[in-house]
């Protein structure tokens, strides 16, 4: 069970992990008032990543399980988003400097899993049912495992688990035919994509391209957190 202390400084922690528990009822994460547990793949294996805080200190207290533990602490501060350097960032044009008054707090979290992020950006907008939220659910449900360390949470679906379904699995939980196709597609090719998370920008910009279905805005917003 690694565990570490992070300088967070005056980062908003929750404003800056309330992106990764947006899906509704997604059971692979979990965020409350001074604590986020997040259940999720590494190259090493299944590791959960629990973080807790106090209001008003600035530091953090970051514990991983699993056979990932390691992998997954190491790249804690980027999670955070300790790793973005705003010093020096004044804007003094508007609305960017009224924006960046209430938000100063926030950062983009660096989650260093591709196929998990990109998981979660499908579920959430590729759903042709009445709830897009339950796509999320399901797909955790269905396709997950039980995670080290933490009671409740479940691990996401393995890439390569996805890469081996059809359209017709997907669609029965509300996710269409050409989306299905390009989700199946990311899948097959997860594990080449991931080698690119700890290396150059723009190789791996390339790379996300060169996948069927994801274009430039999609790329953009997977490099920017992962």
């Amino acid at each position: 069970m690694p565990r570490t202390v992070i300088a967070t400084g005056r980062i908003d922690l929750r404003a800056t992990l309330a992106p990764l528990a947006a899906l509704a009822r997604d059971p692979t994460v979990r965020l409350n008032a001074g604590r986020f547990e997040r259940a999720t793949l590494t190259p090493d294996g299944p590791a959960v990543v629990v973080i807790t805080w106090s209001k008003g200190e600035e530091t953090a207290e970051a514990e991983t399980f699993g056979d990932g533990a390691t992998w997954l602490l190491e790249r804690t501060p980027g999670l955070l988003g300790c790793e973005d350097d705003v010093a020096g960032f004044a804007p003094e044009t508007q609305p960017l400097r009224e924006l960046w008054r209430l938000h100063s707090g926030d950062r983009v979290g660096r989650t260093a899993t591709l196929w998990q992020t990109s998981r979660g950006s499908s579920c959430s907008s590729a759903s042709t049912a009445p709830t897009p939220q339950f796509s999320g659910v399901a797909w955790s449900l269905i396709w997950a495992g039980r995670p080290p360390g933490v009671a409740d949470l479940l691990l996401p679906p393995a890439a390569q688990d996805v890469g081996r379904l059809g359209y017709s699995d997907l669609h029965r939980y509300g996710i269409d035919g050409k989306r299905a196709e390009n989700l199946i597609r990311a899948a097959r090719v997860a594990r080449q994509l991931q080698t690119f998370v700890d290396r150059d920008s723009r190789a791996a910009s390339a790379a996300l391209r060169s996948v069927p279905g994801s274009g430039s805005w999609t790329s953009s917003c997977l490099l920017a957190q992962t």
